[in-house]
């Protein structure tokens, strides 16, 4: 039987350090729905939704390889206006060689925002500041016929950055994958922080390229009828015990 494989690498130096590795998504359930009562007919809430942990649970995610620390929006002198500084870590200590080996950035690395056009919507919310971009050390890797599609990790918390979707061919594209992002400018006007080595901020799924073709037509009423009635005849865990087909991610 084929078996689907995704492979992550990385360079030989960095490959023990486990704080900074891929994991499960699964592995990493917000605390947020951890917290949550079990799904039952006097505790009714997200938990009962199964397309929402489909998504909470699919696929990989990859983790920040240093400690990020972000200075958002704060006034430089030197320029004479708001800027935003990041550093990752302490690296600039190491030489550019090193750090180009491993790819890993020490400081920021920028898309100029006109590279977005003027009706963006992203554009204000990183209060047209440049966009910057992750340097990601991990090495991607799908088999022929499979893509990835990178998302900000849904249903997490993202206070202050999260990079911007898109769809890699994998099985092809065989350099690293960097990660351009925008800041959370909507929800926080300034901010000083730093962010921990190993905080997921990179969701992976893998799937399979395909064709399709589109559609439209009305209706069948008695089939939607039918359907309403088998939905409607159990009380609870409908979807999951009649409808829901288990995805396996290891």
């Amino acid at each position: 039987m084929f078996e689907n494989k995704i492979q992550f690498s990385i360079h030989p130096d960095l490959l023990d350090d486990e704080e900074q590795k891929p994991i499960l998504s699964k592995k990493d359930i917000p605390k947020w729905y951890k917290n949550l009562a079990n799904y039952s007919t006097k505790d009714m809430n997200i938990k009962g939704c199964i397309p929402v942990r489909d998504l909470i649970t699919s696929g990989y995610l990859l983790k920040l390889p240093t400690d990020l620390h972000i200075n958002f929006n704060h006034f430089n002198p030197a320029l004479d206006k708001n800027d935003v500084t990041m550093h990752f870590g302490r690296l600039e200590k190491y030489n550019l060689d090193t750090l180009m080996r491993y790819n890993i950035n020490y400081d920021l690395a920028l898309h100029n925002i006109e590279q977005l056009g003027n009706q963006c919507p992203h554009v204000k919310r990183n209060k047209y500041f440049s966009v910057a971009k992750i340097l990601n050390p991990w090495l991607i890797k799908t088999p022929p016929g499979y893509s990835c599609l990178f998302i900000p990790p849904q249903h997490r918390s993202r206070d202050y950055f999260e990079i911007l979707p898109a769809i890699v061919d994998t099985d092809t594209y065989g350099q690293h994958i960097n990660f351009p992002f925008v800041w959370c400018g909507e929800k926080k006007e300034n901010y000083d922080v730093v962010i921990s080595k190993g905080t997921p901020y990179v969701q992976v799924i893998p799937f399979k390229r395909e064709a399709w073709k589109m559609s439209v037509k009305d209706i069948d009423v008695k089939k939607l009828q039918k359907f309403s009635f088998k939905y409607a005849s159990s009380v609870i865990n409908t979807y999951l015990t009649k409808f829901w087909k288990k995805k396996s991610w290891n």
